[in-house]
């Protein structure tokens, strides 16, 4: 019992001297702050989770386009598969699942504030010809953690600093 606390006593301060720390919320730019989503798929796993991560960084979001101050808009999502290798008895494969999602900030009347930005995230999957069907279920399971990144992800890309300095730009320049 003693070492497993040595060791949980260790794991901690090694981590705490390296610099580590649990991610807070993060921090959106103002014009950020009142958004509406707009989607190809409004009910879709990558968009309700963007929804609720929005949310959980002080995001209102509205219902009605013109409320907004800013959109977000998820243009695309494409799932595609890339064999990698094929077992020497033909029975084993190893794909890369590919998960890219196309997304653009923009104005209410449609004025791109942000480039089209890109996120892409990967994940390999085996496949084993006596188990298909378990198969299927990882994979279903790796896209949908694949869409959970990609929307961490676009929170994290509206969260830097850079994105943040743009709008705060074209807020002003509008303003002058």
């Amino acid at each position: 019992m003693r070492s497993i606390q040595r060791i949980g006593l260790f794991s901690l301060l090694f981590l705490q001297g390296c610099g580590f720390h649990l991610r807070g919320p993060a921090v959106l730019a103002p014009a950020l702050k009142k958004m509406y989503v707009q989607s190809f798929e409004p009910f879709s796993l990558l968009t309700s989770t963007l929804k609720i991560a929005l949310k959980n960084a002080g995001v209102r979001i509205v219902e009605n386009k013109q409320e907004a101050d800013t959109v977000l808009s998820i243009l695309q999502e494409t799932p595609t598969q890339q064999l990698l290798s094929v077992g020497t008895t033909q029975q084993t494969r190893q794909y890369s699942l590919i998960l890219s999602a196309n997304y653009q900030i923009s104005s209410p009347q449609d004025k791109p504030l942000l480039p089209l930005q890109t996120v892409v995230e990967t994940r390999s999957l085996t496949l084993q010809a006596n188990k298909i069907l378990g198969t299927s279920n990882e994979q279903s399971d790796l896209y949908q953690q694949m869409r959970q990144s990609i929307a961490y992800d676009i929170i994290d890309r509206l969260s830097a600093d850079e994105t943040t300095a743009q709008l705060n730009a074209i807020k002003l320049s509008h303003e002058n």
